[in-house]
């Protein structure tokens, strides 16, 4: 069964990340994610995966920042 997007809003972590994606004007990197919010870029990667998976989230892939 997916997740609602409502289920993941009560998880502080996937709020701020979700909020982050919503609200930026350009993509963001899961790196800059990570530092924004004291997250580990796996712990990231983790939410991302399952939001994915939920049906919530599209990725697009960029080349890798210098």
């Amino acid at each position: 069964m997916r997740g609602s997007l409502i289920e993941y809003l009560g998880d502080q972590p996937t709020f701020q990340v979700i909020r982050a994606l919503l609200v930026s004007s350009r993509p963001r990197h899961v790196r800059d994610l990570a530092a924004s919010f004291s997250l580990s870029p796996s712990g990231v990667l983790d939410i991302i995966r399952r939001l994915k998976k939920a049906g919530i989230l599209k990725e697009t892939k960029q080349k890798n920042r210098p």
